[in-house]
């Protein structure tokens, strides 16, 4: 049985994955603000101070059956206010969402994935990490940061079969672009190479392929349509 950990399971573009997970698997859900549509096998918490009690009162139910923790990083919130506007609120929870969440959720599974000698991290990254923009200081850092984080966890428990993997996206069809507007939407995709946004179901097979071959570890994988310019 695998344990899947899913951080952001609101995000629209997880939905072919998530559909995909077997119903003989568990998986835990951690959003931020939208409650998940309910499943079999699925639970859902809250990211809050209770969080990692929670998780391993659900965690030590199913712990003799798992055989291995897969764990999807997806969560993170956009600015696009330049930084000298943005108030600092909104900053906290960008640091909190995109970085410190990250850090305490993977400072949880590490031991749980070594007694296992088998994990795998996946995190969903942004082009905007090695090309910040005007109005994505933040966000871009944020994406920084957890690409070189999640390289290092590949290299530092690789030997307890502890893996690490980074999806680095383009431009895809959910709901970051389309509030971005229309006309933003018809730029984006003059500048792409397959002249179109990614789909869901790409970024699921992405994300399938970096969870079942075992000898992927602490690299980055490009999934751009030939993106071409900054953004």
């Amino acid at each position: 049985m695998n344990l899947y950990i899913i951080y952001g399971s609101e995000s629209l573009l997880l939905k072919p994955y998530i559909s995909s997970i077997s119903n003989d698997s568990i998986c835990i859900r951690i959003y931020n603000n939208k409650v998940p549509e309910k499943r079999p096998n699925f639970f859902d918490f809250k990211f809050d101070n209770s969080f990692e009690k929670n998780f391993l009162d659900k965690f030590n139910l199913f712990s003799k059956k798992i055989k291995k923790i897969i764990f999807i990083g997806a969560a993170s919130i956009l600015e696009t206010n330049l930084f000298i506007s943005s108030e600092e609120k909104i900053i906290e929870k960008i640091i909190n969402i995109n970085v410190k969440n990250y850090i305490r959720i993977s400072k949880l599974l590490i031991p749980l994935m070594g007694k296992l000698k088998s994990g795998t991290f996946i995190y969903l990254s942004s082009f905007r990490s090695i090309k910040p923009t005007k109005g994505t200081i933040l966000y871009s850092s944020t994406k920084s940061f957890c690409e070189t984080f999640f390289k290092g966890i590949g290299r530092e428990y690789g030997r307890l079969n502890i893996t690490s993997h980074i999806i680095r996206m383009g431009a895809f069809d959910g709901k970051m672009l389309h509030n971005l507007g229309d006309e933003y939407k018809k730029k984006v995709n003059k500048q792409i190479s397959l002249g179109r946004e990614g789909t869901p179901q790409e970024l699921s097979d992405t994300i399938k392929f970096c969870e079942q071959n075992p000898y992927t570890n602490n690299g980055i994988i490009e999934i751009n349509g030939g993106l071409n310019i900054d953004l």
